[in-house]
């Protein structure tokens, strides 16, 4: 090859070289300008010598503002560059070290830089870096870090327990809130177990459960146990356990929410408490009204204490005769302790209102020694002492004993006092029934053994019943003559006409006639021969409206005789010449002739009623003891020569001839106490007899005897006065006196006869009306609804259970005022003070409130919409005397809408049923009492509960749920009432087409009940047959209520004041805000007039 050869092709080469070196750095300016990320080179000083596109759209500058500044303006942290250009002149590597960039628009850009130094000599050149945009990634994981400080923040302070757990139970991590709950540090927790702290019975089903979670079988799981806190007591926890897992799905650990729920489990159990508290009462009310003796009450009540009160031993005591406290009870007492504290009562037996006393530790009791010793012996630490009371007098008590001190709450205390309530009244009932049938033997017995002939009469004279003297008066026998009249069968033919009237013509016409009044007539015997006779008769009205009569029967055949002999005696006393004087065994002068008159110059007006001693001189007044000291002896005093003195006060010689007084039987006269007033009081005759008769009367009723006695001397009758007397061994007895006046032959006073009735059993009758009343309000307090009363301040003065769960707490009876819940709420949610509340409204207004909502808040902070419906109640006069209060929870109401209907058939079942108890309750009371008064008055309730129940039906047979359809309702009402008439006694309707508002429905169907009632009761007299028209009609602006009939009428007045029906209409009426009049002509019209407004 020749030289110019290898010159040309080293020339070609090196041509080829330069254009390939010049395709590579064009290669690496495109490189550099189009890379993705960030390039630029600098000078040793920071200076930018070059920079990309992605560069300069990083900070948004163009190239020539960019290019030819020091790197170090843009650099928000001046001394992190000025540490990246000192490690690039110590050649260090520069890898993704962060830094902050300003852009033009001044936003700040977070990059990464990488950068190379060219060095020479050990001294920097220049230094090409690499700028990465991380600004995106960097607000994330700012996002992040500040998430995961939040989370850490909530996970220490949240109002939960919150733990972490390794796969073998133990714990990693605790937060504040379970340590504090715990009682430990989060420190003394970790490393520890879960199953450490749990109560015993409760480990194995939470460590089952634990490891299929670890085992990965179960995500997580739920469950409630007890945990232990280090100072040794337990709280209930709900835990909810949830697995955190890999990637790869392997168990890691375990997250563990533990809520503390130790006030919903103590809720829960004091719930289950007390429903079982209410089954132990409503079966210990279920068995009492079974029981027929004591003993069939003692058991029953021993087992609901010891239920419902939950204490280990119980007993019962009663007063005996001699008032001594007494075991008839127990369970679990040995006979040493029985013996030890019988007799022992902490109440005197007169004591009003007593209250229970409670020991909760008997070593800090303040009790004797003694007995302290006693009860510990017997192994009780706790006692509590529960009064038996009935109709305010005190019967004895029940004892509560537990083994160990307890601190009795006013929960517990409330629920003895009401079994308290139950067995008094039991007891009582059974006392009562017992006394009944004793008496109806008493009765049975003087009736067989009377000297008098009774019978007894209905209005039309027929004989019901005749007793055994009647039967020997008359000659005839109890067979002949019951079912036949008196006049047909005793009364003479030829007086038959005189008597023909009824004897109850008598009471209506206001005629005495034969009632209340001794009268003599012959009376016919069964063999056609005539006797005289002493009649009277007495009217006994019944609570139904008719009227029994008894008649009292004497043959005065002797007497008659005697009397003539007297009268005989008499005639030739008073025209003696001798002065002839009679006095009683007190030396008190009852007779004086005229012979008396001419000798002694005094008129018998003058002498009669004073002592003996004016005739005597001073020196001879010793003589009167001793001839009264013979005359009590029974001898006789003959020709007795003695001095005595004139009215001139001159003396004169006389002779005294005086002999005893005697009565039939031969006994010297004085007092008389029978046999009936010995079972009464208790004394004998010989104990009485001459003593005042202020030994009967208790001091606090000394005042009456006055009164009595002068009425008595102005010739007046005392009927029925009744009072309070006292028995020969100090205790009281209710009575009922007729106190006479006895007059001589010519009608002075000279004493007076007292009769005395007890009426103990009526007045345990009325006591046990009371507390019939006090069931019914117990039994009301199951009806499912929130209701609450109170006065007429607005205090609570009862509330249900229902009440109680609504509120989320129990109220303060007596000082809680207008509503029983917490804390409340306008439906804005803005506050309301509790005496803005609707019941509030309602007391002050005097009117129903409806159509408000409120929200109530409980103590948890949970709140519930409710509908108040508080009503005033009124007394008869209508004067407000309390309130009563249904809430009704809506916070579903808008879920519910659809099932509203059958929501208010569930309630109208529920309330008919509650009805229909309480009506066979009543119902069945009326048939197992004895006492006639009481039948009636419980078979009128029976019927009232019967149109309530008739009037409910309507009102939840309705669409609206405000008003009501008149007519529907008035056929509802009459339908019921009807049933509890005869078959051919006829009710017919009629009514207006218009609707009445829901608050009348009540008032309306007690008003149309009692009317109708009186009705066929009074205004048809009884009568199995007839027609009774009823009307609900309208008339201008008010609404008329009207019940009429044909009968021949009654009198209102009379009516009124021996029923309580009528009362009742007039106080429901003013109620309605309305008028009740009653107008008799050829029959009755009763109408009650009622504006619109009290309607609505």
């Amino acid at each position: 090859m020749s030289v110019a050869e290898f010159t040309a092709r080293q020339t070609d080469s090196l041509a080829f070289a330069q254009m390939a070196a010049q395709q590579v750095r064009d290669e690496l300016d495109e490189f550099f300008e189009n890379s993705a990320v960030g390039l630029n080179l600098l000078s040793a000083e920071g200076t930018i010598l070059r920079a990309n596109r992605a560069e300069l759209q990083l900070l948004g500058y163009p190239a020539e503002d960019y290019i030819g500044r020091n790197i170090r303006e843009f650099h928000v942290d001046r001394n992190a560059i000025d540490d990246v250009f000192a490690r690039l002149r110590r050649n260090e590597q520069i890898d993704q070290v962060p830094a902050r960039l300003r852009a033009k628009d001044g936003s700040i850009r977070d990059v990464l830089i990488t950068a190379t130094a060219r060095l020479s000599n050990g001294e920097l050149i220049d230094a090409r870096s690499i700028t990465v945009d991380v600004t995106d990634r960097a607000r994330s994981e700012e996002l992040l870090r500040r998430h995961e400080e939040r989370l850490s923040a909530t996970y220490q302070h949240a109002g939960i327990g919150i733990v972490e757990v390794d796969a073998e139970g133990r714990l990693l991590r605790v937060n504040a809130q379970l340590a504090a709950l715990m009682g430990y540090s989060s420190r003394e927790l970790v490393g520890r177990s879960i199953f450490d702290e749990t109560a015993a019975e409760d480990v194995e089903s939470d460590h089952a459960q634990f490891k299929h979670q670890v085992a990965g079988e179960i995500d997580g799981y739920s469950i409630e146990r007890r945990i232990r806190r280090k100072d040794g007591g337990y709280f209930w926890a709900s835990i909810t356990s949830s697995s955190v897992r890999d990637a790869q799905g392997r168990f890691l650990y375990a997250v563990r929410v533990q809520h503390d729920i130790t006030v919903r489990k103590e809720a829960e159990e004091a719930l289950a408490r007390r429903i079982d508290e209410q089954e132990a009462l409503y079966e210990l009310t279920e068995r009492l009204q079974h029981a027929g003796s004591l003993a069939a009450v003692y058991q029953p009540a021993l087992d609901a204490i010891i239920r419902a009160l939950r204490c280990d031993r119980a007993s019962i005591l009663l007063f005996d005769q001699s008032g001594v406290m007494r075991f008839v009870a127990w369970r679990a007492l040995s006979e040493d302790y029985r013996r030890a504290v019988d007799g022992h009562s902490p109440w005197k037996r007169d004591l009003k209102d007593a209250q229970p006393i409670c020991l909760e530790d008997i070593e800090r009791a303040e009790l004797p020694e003694s007995l302290k010793q006693t009860v510990r012996a017997e192994g009780i630490n706790a006692l509590a002492f529960i009064p038996l009371e009935q109709g305010g007098r005190l019967l004895g008590k029940f004892m509560i004993y537990c083994d160990r001190p307890h601190v009795f709450t006013e929960l517990e205390t409330h629920l003895a006092v009401t079994i308290a309530r139950q067995l008094g009244f039991a007891v009582e009932r059974i006392r009562a029934e017992e006394a009944l049938r004793e008496s109806e033997m008493r009765k049975s017995a003087i009736l067989q053994s009377a000297l008098d002939g009774i019978i007894t009469m209905d209005e039309k004279g027929r004989i019901l019943e005749i007793n055994p003297a009647a039967e020997q008066l008359l000659h005839r026998s109890r067979e002949h003559v019951v079912g036949k009249t008196v006049l047909e069968t005793m009364v003479p033919e030829r007086l038959r006409e005189a008597y023909r009237r009824s004897p109850k013509s008598f009471v209506e016409t206001g005629e005495r006639g034969m009632l209340g009044s001794r009268l003599e007539m012959p009376l016919l015997r069964g063999d056609g021969s005539e006797f005289d006779a002493e009649v009277s008769v007495s009217a006994s009205p019944l609570a139904s409206g008719q009227v029994l009569f008894t008649g009292y029967l004497r043959d005065i055949t002797e007497r008659k005789r005697a009397e003539r002999a007297a009268q005989h005696l008499a005639a030739i006393v008073e025209s003696s010449d001798d002065a002839i004087v009679s006095k009683d065994l007190d030396g008190i002068i009852r007779t004086w002739n005229r012979g008396a008159e001419r000798l002694f110059g005094y008129k018998a007006e003058e002498v009669v009623g004073k002592p003996i001693t004016i005739l005597i001189p001073s020196d001879r007044l010793d003589e009167e003891p001793g001839i009264l000291a013979r005359i009590h002896r029974g001898e006789r005093v003959d020709h007795y020569e003695t001095v005595r003195r004139r009215k001139d006060g001159s003396l004169i010689d006389i002779s005294l001839t005086v002999s005893p007084t005697r009565d039939a039987k031969g006994a010297i006269v004085g007092a008389t106490w029978n046999r009936g007033a010995e079972r009464l009081f208790g004394y004998k005759a010989k104990e009485v007899v001459g003593k005042p008769i202020t030994i009967l009367i208790p001091p606090d009723r000394l005042d009456e005897e006055p009164g009595i006695l002068a009425r008595i001397r102005r010739g007046e009758r005392v009927d029925h006065y009744e009072t309070v007397r006292r028995r020969k061994d100090g205790s009281p007895v209710d009575i009922s006196l007729t106190v006479s006046p006895i007059r001589d032959d010519e009608g002075a006073i000279v004493g007076a006869s007292k009769i005395g009735r007890d009426i103990a059993e009526r007045k345990e009758a009325e006591v046990k009306l009371r507390d019939s009343e006090r069931q019914l309000k117990d039994l009301l307090s199951a009806i499912p609804a929130a209701i609450y009363t109170t006065d007429a301040q607005g205090r609570i003065t009862y509330y249900n259970e229902a009440a109680v769960e609504l509120a989320g707490r129990t109220p303060t009876i007596g000082s809680d005022e207008w509503c029983v819940t917490w804390k409340l709420y306008r439906p804005d949610g803005t506050p309301m003070r509790h005496d803005e509340c609707p019941m509030a409204v309602a007391l002050k207004e005097g009117h129903p409130i409806r159509n408000a909502e409120a929200i109530a808040e409980r103590p948890d902070g949970t709140r519930v919409p409710f509908i108040p419906y508080p009503t005033p109640l009124r007394d008869s006069s209508g004067k407000i005397v309390g309130a009563i209060n249904m809430l009704v929870d809506v916070s579903e109401r808008k879920q519910a809408e659809t099932q509203q209907r059958v929501l208010f058939n569930e309630l109208n079942h529920r309330v008919k049923n509650n009805m229909q108890t309480l009506q066979s309750l009543l119902h069945l009371a009326a048939r197992q009492t004895r006492s006639a008064e009481a039948k009636t008055i419980l078979d009128e309730a029976s019927r009232r509960v019967s149109a309530m129940a008739a009037a409910q039906q309507v009102l939840y047979g309705t669409t609206d749920a405000t008003r009501f359809s008149a007519s529907e309702f008035l056929n509802a009402v009459c339908q019921t009432v009807q049933q509890t008439f005869p078959e051919n006694l006829q009710i017919s309707c009629e009514s207006a087409s218009d609707q009445l508002s829901n608050e009348t429905a009540m008032p309306l169907a007690l008003i149309l009940n009692e009317l109708l009632t009186n009705a066929v009761k009074h205004g048809l007299n009884g009568q199995t047959e007839g027609a009774v028209r009823v009307g609900l009609t309208k008339e201008a602006e008010d609404f008329v209520l009207y019940v009429e009939d044909d009968g021949p009428g009654f009198d209102v007045a009379s009516v009124r004041d021996r029923s309580s029906g009528l009362r009742l209409v007039q106080g429901l009426a003013r109620q309605l805000c309305g008028r009740f009049d009653v107008t008799t002509t050829s029959g009755t019209r009763c109408v009650v007039r009622f504006p619109q407004r009290g309607a609505s």
